[in-house]
């Protein structure tokens, strides 16, 4: 199973590595405008989120926003001593680099 896992990681990184900056920046939006037009995120309250970085499915708009919409939206926060925690998400100017510069 573990073989299998590391496989498929294996092919979507590359697959996902093989993509222009356009079909990526298509793919974000599509993945923001599917998630927005579910029900559950537009009664939302309080979302948790992931801020993307690097080669990964963008994610800033999407945050953005779910953000705009008036929700509150929570961000995984790296500790300096490498606890997990939540911080608030107040718009693009409130992210700040964690303790490895994420």
């Amino acid at each position: 199973m573990a073989a299998a896992k590391t496989a498929l990681r294996r092919h979507l990184l590359a697959a996902r590595a093989g993509l222009s900056a356009q079909q990526r920046a298509v793919a974000a939006r599509a993945l923001r405008d599917t998630v927005l037009d579910l029900p559950q995120a537009q009664m939302a309250g309080t979302v948790a989120a992931y801020y993307s970085l690097a080669a990964e499915p963008d994610t800033h708009g999407l945050v953005y926003a779910i953000w705009k919409r008036g929700s509150y939206v929570l961000l995984p926060l790296l500790r300096p001593d490498s606890d997990l925690d939540w911080a608030s998400y107040e718009g693009p100017d409130s992210l700040r680099p964690g303790p490895r510069g994420l």
